[in-house]
């Protein structure tokens, strides 16, 4: 499976291929090899190596002799032609004949197009033009065009003929020829990279009354001279060049004088700690929490993904980096945990405007908050590996083909240069490896938790547990901690295994200043103001701080907790319009002094802006006033849920029903049974969020399919 990956991920229903599968994994890559769909899948994952050999087999008709296949690989590093053939052999694609040379295979003979020109292609060239080819060649014209491409074919295939042939072109001319080889290869190439102007190549074209067109351009005659004997073409309308496929014994130069090779990725010692809740789990319930009172906007565009202020002004009351954030809202949203809600409807006609914004689903939220840590973060990991929200099936393709070769990384291995990586990868996977698609996916897994955060990058203990076998993973988590130190200096100095829902509520309230090993947070009065206006007491807090320490809870930090609890409320900000109210009218002068609010005082403890709400927050935020966000009027709607989705599908499955009624074998039956499918799985919060594995293709579920 080393060669076809793509097809061993379809064989398990994983990756861009897959789906139902309906029969086992062996039966199911079974049905995909040979299949034109897996073909297409082999080639299009193959690497340039292998797409530059098919290339060269279309152009010899479908086979190669062994003195042919070492002819034109010639330029090749050593072992790289040796390990592309073990590739295609594998995946079907080519079979290797008694003298050595190689063969397309039946299946994909059909499907490959030749990439060479010839004279004999229909449309390709005039009688006319072939005839003027000929008399070039000091030849007689014969009357059928198929004797004309014959005679001129006859001239390049007789090495005698040829070499007159080719000492009679300009040194120029033999130049050009070598561009244009170089260029095109077997195939065409675009004029442009031949360094030719588009009108040139058009004055150059052979036709009955080129001796008429006047050539104005030096280079043309030279082009010309290899038109007018039948050994280049020109495509007059698409300023296109090639090499007739009759001519190319004249080149005497192979189609590829060079073969592209990158070599593999320099590894070193990959470092881990021990496993932990990445920071994407409570970054997601923050999140939620934050879109209950305050619901991020949808984009006006459509996008499922929350906009760029957004993400910035959520990773700073996170505690977390962008990137983070942008993933979190990205899963967050494909899952179903938020939905998108009308928070305004106003005007009719022409003016009217509908703001959206995504709001926690009550039902899946629910079924979400009973779930252990480790069980979460499984969930965001599967939705990444099989995204319910389409994110393209190169993307898709690209995060299985690099979970594939982390997983393939000898023990304790880990990528030194992520750069050089990810360019070996497309080397190897292109066309459809990325190496951008590569660097993002990365990023993304490391935000994930599922690559080591620092050091040679490879996959963490946690995600190989998890990519195998999910349920595995809550027995890494089998001895949690319940206590860390509080100190008087304001930090909390936490164990690794601090129990999730601890550490969760502990973020609310501090900020991490470093988890290498132990992890330290430090208490912070921002977050304590913010918690408190979220539903928090400070009596809470500090019941929670005293339970949580190991040690005697100091004085200093129940006055934060106290100095923290007293702000929330000081400043409250309503929205749409955003009205600011402040308890204290100093504040409010302090307020309406940021230009970027646009807040006009209407009293002395009151003042409204213009602009959205969430663009006065950040404002204020920079400034330190720390605001209490109240929904205003227009938004206060009962938030959408599944439930509310579930009885929408029930109603359009009933109306379909009735509507089908006496119709016997009415195409209708297919989508109501769809709709009731849809209405099942939405009505099992527990069943959404359930994962079966395996989430990934490992070695060890490779090795199962040649059982």
């Amino acid at each position: 499976m080393a060669a076809t990956p793509l097809l061993a991920l379809a064989a398990f229903g994983l990756g861009p291929m897959g789906g139902s599968t309906g029969s086992s994994p062996a039966a199911n890559l079974k049905r995909d090899r040979g299949s034109a769909t897996g073909l297409i899948a082999a080639i299009d994952s193959s690497g340039f190596v292998v797409r530059q050999l098919l290339a060269v087999l279309a152009a010899f008709d479908h086979r190669l002799t062994a003195g042919q296949l070492a002819f034109q690989t010639a330029g090749a590093a050593p072992g790289v032609i040796d390990e592309a053939i073990d590739r295609m052999q594998v995946a079907d694609l080519v079979r290797r004949t008694k003298d050595g040379g190689l063969t397309v295979s039946p299946e994909l003979g059909p499907m490959l197009r030749s990439t060479g020109v010839s004279l004999a292609d229909q449309n390709a060239i005039t009688t006319d033009a072939l005839a003027q080819m000929l008399r070039t060649l000091g030849l007689p014209a014969a009357s059928r065009k198929q004797d004309r491409i014959d005679a001129i074919a006859a001239v390049f295939a007789d090495p005698t003929a040829a070499a007159e042939v080719r000492a009679g072109l300009s040194a120029g001319a033999l130049v050009l020829l070598d561009r244009i080889v170089r260029a095109a290869g077997p195939a065409s190439t675009d004029s442009e990279r031949v360094g030719l102007p588009r009108h040139v190549v058009i004055t150059a074209a052979p036709a009955r009354y080129a001796s008429l067109r006047r050539v104005n351009h030096p280079t043309a005659e030279v082009l010309h001279e290899l038109t007018s004997r039948g050994i280049v073409g020109v495509g007059e309308y698409e300023g296109t060049l090639w090499v007739w496929k009759e001519a190319w014994p004249l080149v005497g130069v192979p189609f590829y004088p060079e073969w592209p090779h990158v070599e593999a990725p320099r590894m070193g010692r990959a470092v881990e700690s021990a496993p932990s809740i990445p920071k994407i789990v409570p970054t997601i319930d923050r999140m939620l929490s934050a879109w209950q009172t305050t619901p991020a906007p949808v984009l006006k565009n459509d996008e499922p993904r929350i906009g760029k202020a957004d993400v910035k002004a959520l990773a700073k009351s996170c505690g977390v980096d962008e990137a983070t954030v942008d993933l979190a809202a990205r899963l967050a949203i494909a899952i179903g945990l938020v939905l998108r809600n009308v928070l305004s409807d106003s005007g009719r006609g022409r003016q009217r405007r509908v703001e959206q914004g995504w709001m926690p689903d009550p039902s899946l939220v629910a079924a979400w908050r009973q779930l252990p840590a480790q069980k979460r973060w499984v969930r965001l990991l599967a939705e990444w590996c099989r995204p319910t929200t389409s994110v393209g099936q190169q993307r898709l393709a690209n995060r299985h083909l690099v979970l594939w070769e982390l997983a393939n990384l000898a023990d304790g291995d880990g990528i030194v240069d992520e750069r050089a990586w990810a360019i070996w990868f497309e080397h190897r996977y292109g066309t459809m490896g990325v190496a951008e698609a590569v660097a993002e996916c990365l990023a993304e897994l490391r935000a994930l938790g599922v690559v080591t955060s620092s050091g040679p990058t490879a996959l963490t203990t946690m995600a190989r547990v998890a990519l195998a076998d999910p349920a595995g993973v809550d027995s890494l988590f089998a001895d949690e901690s319940t206590h860390a130190t509080v100190q008087a200096d304001l930090t909390v100095v936490a164990p690794p295994g601090l129990r999730h829902d601890l550490a969760a509520r502990l973020a609310t309230i501090a900020e991490i200043e470093s988890d290498a090993g132990v992890t330290v947070y430090r208490l912070d009065a921002d977050r304590i103001t913010r918690a408190v206006q979220a539903g928090e007491t400070p009596e809470a807090i500090v019941a929670f701080l005293t339970a949580l320490s190991d040690k005697a809870l100091p004085d200093v930090v129940t006055r934060l907790v106290r100095d923290g609890a007293t702000r929330a409320g000081k400043v409250q900000l309503l929205s749409a319009p955003t009205v600011l109210v402040v308890t204290d009218p100093a504040d409010l002068v302090t307020a309406c002094s940021v230009k970027s609010a646009r807040l006009t005082p209407v009293s002395a403890t009151v003042a409204v802006s213009d602009l959205p709400y969430a663009k006065v927050r950040a404002a204020l935020d920079r400034k330190g006033l720390v605001a209490d966000v109240t929904l205003g009027a227009t938004t206060t709607r009962t938030a959408r849920s599944s439930a509310d989705s579930v009885a929408d599908l029930e109603r359009r499955a009933a109306s379909y029903r009735q509507y089908a009624q006496g119709q016997k074998g009415s195409m209708y039956d297919a989508h109501v049974r769809s709709l009731e499918a849809q209405a099942r799985a939405l009505a099992d919060p527990g069943g959404r969020l359930e994962v079966n594995g395996p989430l990934a293709l490992t070695p060890a579920l490779a090795a199962t399919l040649d059982r």
